[in-house]
């Protein structure tokens, strides 16, 4: 009875699901804010941040993550229709579709534009919001406002076209030939994200790898430097595998990506948790196996301390491996996962009929 009742229950329309979003976006700045602030300003500092470090954090945290929210609530309410949590009226008509479906495309034109504005706006204006030494619950604050109300707005912009947009796609038939992989591959997954996540490690390596040759009078042991970057790849794999795992589902019901011809029905759709779960454990596996192999190398090479600028730069490839393997097992793993799925509901309504 009640599992009739939750079918027969209205399901949200699409004015309601952008609200759903903001929530979302609300948690994932007040997560994301802190926990990148505590990073650069606890791990690589006193606690505190002086004004040049203050100024650039802002800089580079803004201007990247304005953008990533943006593409995290675009990607999540796309998957939340083809999950059935969304509908869209017949009301919806005063809204004109339009062809674009990669979603940097969607919110790129404007999400871009206003994460510089936005972060050379308060890189300028933090020495009106304070005085160093800034203890990081300022630094939070003038971290987070920003970013989510800039973030909020650009979503209630763009996501209402692209709602009816990705909607009308979904009812026209497949295209013969998906895309080329690897122009889907980069243009849709790795180009943008290591561009985003080369600025965020590189500037969080700015900070970090002085700060720990001021310790040891100028070089950095090179075993450190080879637990960073198993670390940093290890991280990285994480996050971009949640990230086009997410995306690449979506793009299956489009025909935009070749559905997997390699995989058990049985498996159907998982959890997001369970994924969440089983990246974390294989991220943790990348790090141990990454990190004890750039050691060994060190020792073989004889390198037993780095200069910080070999050490940026290996961050920087660390960030740039992490982006590529990370995508690649995403889409691999989440279209396999959403052909699975629609192969069952494929089976479903053939028995039922």
């Amino acid at each position: 009875m009640k599992e009739k009742d939750k079918k027969d229950k209205p399901k949200p329309g699409r004015k309601q699901w952008v609200i759903v979003q903001y929530v979302g976006n609300f948690i994932g700045c007040l997560i994301v804010t802190p926990m990148l602030a505590m990073v650069v300003f606890k791990f690589f500092s006193d606690g505190t941040g002086d004004l040049v470090s203050v100024k650039m954090f802002m800089l580079v945290f803004i201007s990247c993550f304005i953008i990533i929210q943006c593409h995290g609530a675009l990607v999540n309410m796309r998957r939340d229709f083809l999950r059935g949590r969304w509908v869209l009226g017949d009301d919806e008509a005063s809204i004109e579709p339009d062809s674009v479906i990669n979603p940097w495309r969607r919110i790129g034109p404007l999400a871009l534009p206003a994460a510089i504005v936005t972060a050379a706006a308060i890189y300028f204006a933090v020495p009106f919001l304070g005085s160093e030494p800034f203890n990081r619950l300022k630094i939070d604050i003038m971290a987070f406002v920003p970013l989510y109300v800039v973030s909020a707005i650009l979503i209630g912009i763009t996501f209402p076209r692209d709602q009816v947009s990705f909607v009308t796609a979904l009812s026209k038939p497949k295209p013969e030939r998906p895309e080329p992989f690897f122009r889907y591959f980069f243009f849709e997954h790795i180009g943008p994200l290591i561009l985003l996540q080369v600025a965020i490690n590189l500037g969080i390596a700015l900070k970090q790898f002085p700060f720990e040759a001021a310790k040891t009078g100028g070089l950095i042991p090179a075993t450190y430097v080879a637990g960073d970057f198993g670390i940093v790849l290890g991280i990285i794999f994480f996050f971009m595998w949640v990230t086009s795992e997410g995306q690449v589902r979506p793009d299956v019901h489009l025909g935009r990506v070749p559905e997997n011809a390699f995989v058990r029905s049985k498996f159907g759709d998982m959890n997001a948790v369970l994924v969440v779960i089983l990246a974390i454990i294989l991220s943790f596996g990348v790090m141990a196996v990454v990190g004890g192999v750039m050691a060994a190398v060190f020792y073989i090479a004889g390198l037993e301390a780095i200069s910080v600028t070999s050490a940026c730069v290996l961050k920087t490839i660390a960030a740039i491996v992490g982006c590529v393997v990370g995508c690649r097992a995403g889409i691999w793993w989440g279209s396999r996962r959403e052909t699975a799925l629609i192969r069952a509901e494929s089976s479903d309504s053939k028995e039922a009929s």
